[in-house]
């Protein structure tokens, strides 16, 4: 079994009246995992490091503009059978402006 990366997961707050929220996205019913609520995901590009990636993503993903952004200091995981490897994935938190 191989343990690799390749993707990252970025999550997506703003404070709006002194409420934090969390913003989830519906994946299309052609996707891969159809309909779920999820994160921002995305892969990452060669020569392109994880935090850049996360950015590009909820830049493509959303059209927000992000105010910081911050590593958290654990990473995701999971399974996949169809080549038996564990995927690591970097785990990140952006805020947004509240507009």
């Amino acid at each position: 079994m191989r343990i690799i990366t390749g993707l990252i997961e970025a999550h997506i707050v703003r404070i709006a009246n002194e409420k934090v929220e969390f913003l989830l996205l519906q994946r299309a019913p052609s996707e891969k995992y159809p309909n779920i609520w999820q994160m921002v995901t995305g892969k990452i590009k060669p020569n392109e490091k994880a935090y850049e990636t996360a950015i590009r993503e909820i830049k493509e993903e959303t059209n927000l503009d992000i105010s910081e952004i911050f590593v958290v200091p654990k990473t995701n995981s999971f399974y996949s059978e169809i080549d038996d490897t564990i995927m690591q994935i970097p785990v990140f938190v952006a805020t947004v402006k509240n507009e």
